[in-house]
């Protein structure tokens, strides 16, 4: 399998600025959902977002798409 996902470093910082702003003013927690075990554009978005903009009081967690998906399934099944 052949990954076409293109992103530079410019785009990625770009979305960061505008999730870590909403974030600052929401619950002041961003979570960065990624597939970096298989996906190596995952790997720059991790590495930019690391780096990312400088609001310390954003909290930031890294979680893999695979990880992820059961707790969304569990939070939608406890919100019905």
């Amino acid at each position: 399998m052949r990954e076409t996902l293109e992103y530079n470093e410019a785009q990625i910082r770009r979305v960061l600025v505008t999730a870590f702003d909403l974030a600052s003013k929401r619950r002041c927690h961003l979570h960065n959902i990624h597939k970096s075990n298989v996906l190596l554009s995952s790997e720059l978005w991790n590495e930019v977002c690391a780096g990312g903009p400088e609001l310390p009081n954003v909290e930031v967690t890294h979680m893999l798409v695979d990880a992820q998906l059961p707790r969304c399934a569990l939070l939608q099944t406890r919100s019905m």
